[in-house]
Order: structure tokens, then sequence, then C-alpha cells
């Protein structure tokens, strides 16, 4: 997650090695497990049909807690999915369904290169065990990362914070740090928060909003494995300038 020096972010999952969104836009199949859950990344077949849209499938096992359905385009042309259907027939990207996530994911609005589905994204959802069917726009490829496994009866979130560019220090963004830590114990989740990185290489105190670029992707590929990695960053560029803040999938993919 990126944050601009008053707050903006960058979330990246760690959930599945130390990866970057460009660098998952290669892989095929990896699996790992962290505190006793396991995490599956796979590319799924997609299949052509007469509407000129891209369909495929996958099944979500019965000890299913979450999973991030990702697509792919090489170029920086928008991307998006068309639909994506529940085991129980209700399509979660359609603005008709309650609930649904047709103005909430970037998978269902569209993005440069890259967009995504998280599911749950909220408690109004869920990730139903059997089988999802999505519906594509073109696309170089879709995988998903999927996590099985139990759910800890008490959840505690590692933070690691890092700080760019020379303009702020760690002691700007403490305050910001401590609101959140209370806005989580107040719905009984416990956040370790490491001390602040910094790092010093000035070409990445202002970088993209977009995951795919270069720049921003070797800044992410910093981040330390098993946590959430919150980038302070001084500003976006570019069209981005003067966002607050962006990850790969708020509320933190997977």
């Amino acid at each position: 997650m990126f944050l601009n020096s008053c707050g903006r972010f960058i979330l990246k999952d760690e959930g599945v090695e130390n990866k970057s969104i460009e660098e998952l836009s290669g892989v095929s199949s990896a699996k790992t497990n962290l505190d006793g859950l396991n995490t599956t990344i796979s590319e799924i077949a997609q299949t052509g049909g007469s509407s000129g849209l891209l369909s495929g499938s996958f099944v979500v096992p019965a000890d299913g807690i979450s999973f991030l359905l990702s697509i792919f385009l090489g170029s920086s042309s928008s991307i998006k999915f068309y639909s994506l259907t529940d085991p129980d027939g209700l399509d979660i990207l359609s603005a008709s369904s309650t609930p649904n996530l047709y103005n909430e994911a970037s998978g269902r609005l569209g993005s440069s290169g890259y967009a995504n589905v998280l599911v749950p994204q909220s408690p109004s959802f869920s990730a139903k065990a059997g089988t999802w069917t999505f519906k594509a726009y073109t696309n170089d490829r879709v995988s998903i990362a999927l996590r099985t496994g139990s759910t800890p009866s008490a959840a505690t979130i590692l933070i690691q914070p890092y700080i760019t560019g020379t303009t702020w220090s760690a002691g700007d963004i403490s305050a910001a740090l401590s609101v959140m830590s209370g806005i989580y114990s107040a719905n009984g989740i416990t956040l370790t928060i490491n001390s602040t990185i910094t790092i010093s290489n000035t070409q990445y105190s202002v970088v993209s909003g977009t995951f795919t670029d270069s720049t921003t992707s070797a800044l992410v590929t910093q981040g330390s494995t098993a946590t959430v990695n919150l980038f302070f960053i001084e500003d976006y560029s570019g069209s981005w300038s003067g966002i607050l803040g962006n990850a790969a999938g708020i509320p933190g993919s997977m």
C-alpha cells in the first residue's frame, strides 16, 4: 500500500511469496503455507464465446477463506471483468445484485493493465464453497490467489511501514499509525507495527500509482514477507499526483 507523505499508501499482500503484481502476472502456479493458512496461485484457462467475452471457472473448497481474482493485460489499455457469479448464481459484479461490488472492485470498474476482485471485500460477502464462474473482456491471462485453512480466533496483523524521500521522517507518520491501530483494536484486531524503515533511494520518493510500472514494482518488491507493507511516499507521478493512496486490492489483497 502506498501512502503519500501526509497519508498516501500502497499495500502489498505478502500471502504468496515476496512478489509484485508485475511478477505475479507471469506466475502460472505457486503455493505457500503461512501460520496454518495455505495460499495457492494458479492461472485459469479461459474459453471464447459468441459474445466476444472470455469465460472461465474455479472451485472454492469447503475450507476456503478468501480469494483474489486478477486479470492482466500487457498494454496500457483498461482491463476488467464482465461478471463474476458465485455458486448460488449471484453475479456479484452486477448493479442489480444484492450485495454487489459493482462500484467497488477495480476488476469491475476497469484499470490500466491490471485489475482484480477481492472476496470477501466486506462482511456482506463470503468466499462461498463451490464453483465460481466469470466472464472477462480480452486479456492476457486471469489468475486466482486462493487462501484456505482455519480462520484464527485472535487476529493479529504485522505491519511494516516504509518512508521514501527526504521531506518526511518516521516521526511524521507515527500519529497516523496510532490512529490506524486504534481503529483495528476497536474491531477486535491487534496490529503489531514494526519500526519504520527509511528507503533513501530518491527514485522512489515519487512513483506511479500503477502497479505494473517498473519503478513502482521495484519499490513494492522491497517489502517484507508475512507482513502488510505500507509505503509512505512524497507524491504520485503524472495524473496520479494528489491522490491520497491506493492498493492492489483494498482492503488488502487477501
